[in-house]
């Protein structure tokens, strides 16, 4: 009997523990309800805060109907957002959705209005600059053993190998002119709340398609666009994009700006069939001396392009070598096959090739480096 009681309140226990994990559970989805019912009813109670009142006075000896216009500045902003998508047809295009964000805290909601957005920043200076007497003066170097003669608690003056003369200088910054949006149709902006996003219109542009790999840092190629911007309006920089590629999303990030009239390339994610291979073959350093100093080095690199896939691809592979500017440190180097660009993007050192590559195949770049500095000085 006793066995059977105590069996039969191990039961009991168990249904009420199960009982509570639901009512827990319950709870939980009910307090998430009333958190989202609070958040919803703050934001529609944010214009009923209090703020200034403007009161005016209007006379008139005959019977009129008037119309009153308010301008007042408030807190607001917008930022550029972009949908791109890239069409990898035969004649290939890239379409760019362009939207807006817009937020403001004024103290009221903006309820069916019409927005004008704008890149023209408020002017921070609105007068001219004040110039002042300007003096100059030469200083006559002072020997090193005469300035240690003041003592230790004095400073001594610089050493200046020439006379110096000395200007004070200002820094200018200059604001670039700016374009302006008219948003189509009249919107609703909460106050206070999350930033109210609408969409503008869509350019539609012919665009290149190939590949860039840069096999120093990364194991893929990735597929890149670029394109002319021949609209009348720049894209501006976004750091909120969505990029697809024939109408499959690929990924979120930024957008670089694009003057008009300006060549743009954008990125569109990894090229999984196109992979990279970088391997140094051989790294010599040798001793020359009784202190075994090294003042040589040689270094032979091979960059392997292995095309997995069935698509046919313009490649741009990135390398690099490295550089100097001193003329008792010579770097010299050889690559098979040579490079289209030897200082690609106006960057010493880095290198360019153009390639072609086919399905199924196997392109491998040679690069041999030589460098030879003195042998009193250490290599950094």
């Amino acid at each position: 009997m006793v066995g059977e009681q105590t069996q039969s309140a191990r039961h009991q226990i168990l249904d009420a523990e199960k009982i509570v994990r639901g009512m827990r559970d319950t709870r939980e989805s009910l307090e998430d309800a009333v958190q989202d019912a609070e958040e919803a009813l703050a934001a529609l109670l944010t214009s009923g805060k209090d703020r200034v009142q403007a009161a005016i006075t209007l006379s008139t000896d005959t019977a009129a109907t008037a119309e009153l216009s308010v301008s007042y500045f408030v807190y607001a902003s917008w930022e550029p957002l972009y949908d791109v998508t890239l069409s990898t047809a035969e004649s290939a295009q890239i379409s760019i959705r362009r939207g807006a964000a817009i937020e403001q805290s004024s103290g009221e909601d903006w309820n069916d209005v019409s927005v004008r957005l704008s890149t023209l920043p408020v002017s921070k200076e609105l007068k001219p600059s004040r110039i002042f007497p300007r003096k100059l003066t030469a200083f006559d170097p002072v020997p090193l053993a005469k300035s240690l003669d003041r003592g230790p608690l004095q400073l001594a003056e610089p050493i200046i190998e020439a006379p110096v003369i000395i200007a004070e200088a200002a820094a200018v910054t200059y604001d670039g002119p700016g374009v302006t949006y008219d948003v189509p149709a009249r919107i609703t902006v909460a106050n206070d709340v999350d930033a109210a996003r609408i969409a503008l219109d869509t350019i539609t542009l012919p665009a290149e398609v190939f590949a860039r790999a840069v096999p120093l840092r990364d194991e893929t190629a990735y597929l890149m666009a670029r394109f002319k911007n021949t609209s009348d309006e720049p894209f501006l920089r976004s750091n909120e994009t969505l990029f697809s590629v024939d109408n499959q999303f690929v990924g979120l990030s930024d957008m670089p700006e694009v003057p008009a009239g300006d060549e743009g390339v954008l990125a569109f994610g990894p090229i999984e069939d196109l992979r990279l291979d970088l391997e140094v073959l051989d790294r010599s350093d040798s001793d020359s001396g009784i202190l075994n100093r090294s003042n040589v080095r040689d270094e032979e690199t091979r960059i392997t392009v292995t095309n997995l896939g069935d698509a046919f691809y313009s490649l741009e592979l990135i390398g690099q070598v490295p550089y100097s500017e001193q003329d008792e440190l010579q770097i010299t180097f050889t690559a098979d096959p040579e490079p289209t660009e030897r200082n690609y993007d106006f960057m010493r050192g880095i290198l360019k090739w153009d390639l072609e590559v086919r399905p199924k195949e196997e392109i491998v770049v040679s690069v041999k480096e030589s460098i030879r500095w003195p042998e009193e000085k250490l290599l950094k």
